[in-house]
C-alpha cells in the first residue's frame, strides 16, 4: 500500500476536506443513521483512511476499530483520536481483531482494492466477525456512472469513458500504480450470498461529480443544488450503479 502512504498525508486536503467530499460524506452518514440507529455498538471499519468517518460513528457513541493498508493512514487515524489497526485485506486477519462487532463498515471504495477472489474468501472472515444479526454497510464505485461517462468523453479521455465496465483497471495515486476492481452489485451479492443477504441498495453522488472533477469545488452553489438533487433521490435504489458510489446494506442470513 504504498501509494496510500504516499497519499496519507495529503488525503483531505485532496478529497475529505473539499466540497465534494463533504457532501459525498454526509449522504453517506445520512443513510448510516438510518441504516444503522442502534445507540451503542462495536463498528469495525475497513479500509477507513485517515478515519473521518471513525470520529463520526464515535462521536455517536460507538467502539470503533479502525483499519488501514498503510502504515502512513493508520498513524494518521492515531493522530486523530482514532484506534487504528494496519490489516491489508490480501492478508490474514490481525490476531488482534478477532472479536465481535455490530457492523463492519467499509466506505468510498475499500473494497475496490481487492479482487472477486478475495472478496469471496472475506466472506467468512467478516462472517465470523460479527454478532448474531450483525450488518455490513459497504459504499463501492458505481459501475454505471453517468458523470464519468460524460465528463471522460467531454474531456477527450476516450479510452476511460467504459472503464468502470471492466473487471479490473490501474489506477494511480501519488504516481503509484494501484489495482482497482469494479466489482457490480450483482458480484458483490453473490460473493457474500452464502452467509449475508442484501437489503437495501443506494446511490451516493448521482448528481455530485466524483472527486476527479475537481474545477466543479470551485462553484460551491452549483454544488450545493447539486447535493440537494442528491438527497431528494437518495432512496431511489434504481440510480444506484449509476452514481459515483454505491451503498450497500447486508444481513447476516
Amino acid at each position: 500500500m504504498s501509494a496510500f502512504d504516499l497519499e496519507a498525508k495529503n488525503y483531505d486536503g485532496a478529497f475529505s476536506d473539499t466540497l465534494i467530499g463533504v457532501y459525498q460524506r454526509r449522504l453517506v452518514w445520512e443513510l448510516i443513521e438510518k441504516n444503522f440507529n442502534e445507540k451503542s455498538g462495536r463498528v469495525l471499519e475497513i479500509n477507513a483512511g485517515t478515519g473521518k468517518d471513525a470520529v463520526f460513528l464515535k462521536l455517536k457513541g460507538f467502539d470503533v476499530t479502525a483499519t488501514d493498508g498503510s502504515r502512513q493512514m493508520v498513524a494518521e487515524m492515531e493522530g486523530n483520536g482514532v484506534h487504528a489497526i494496519q490489516w491489508d485485506l490480501n492478508d490474514p486477519l490481525p490476531e488482534v481483531l478477532h472479536g465481535k462487532y455490530d457492523l463492519i463498515f467499509s466506505n468510498f471504495s475499500g473494497l475496490n482494492c481487492i479482487s472477486a477472489n478475495r472478496l469471496k474468501e472475506l466472506e467468512l472472515i467478516f462472517n465470523n466477525l460479527l454478532n448474531p444479526g450483525g450488518k455490513m454497510i459497504l459504499i463501492v464505485f458505481g459501475t454505471r456512472c453517468i458523470w464519468e461517462w460524460n465528463y471522460m468523453f467531454w474531456t477527450g479521455r476516450w479510452s476511460s469513458v467504459f472503464r468502470r465496465h471492466r473487471n479490473q483497471t490501474v489506477a494511480t495515486v501519488s504516481e503509484q500504480p494501484l489495482d482497482i476492481w469494479y466489482h457490480s452489485i450483482t458480484e458483490i451479492s453473490n460473493a457474500f450470498k452464502s452467509h449475508f443477504k442484501l437489503t437495501s441498495k443506494n446511490p451516493i453522488a448521482f448528481f455530485v461529480p466524483p472527486s476527479y472533477v475537481n474545477k466543479a469545488n470551485l462553484f460551491p452553489s452549483f454544488l450545493s443544488v447539486l447535493y440537494s438533487l442528491d438527497r431528494k433521490f437518495l432512496h431511489f435504489s434504481k440510480l444506484s450503479s449509476f452514481a459515483d458510489h454505491t451503498f450497500l446494506v447486508f444481513e447476516q442470513r
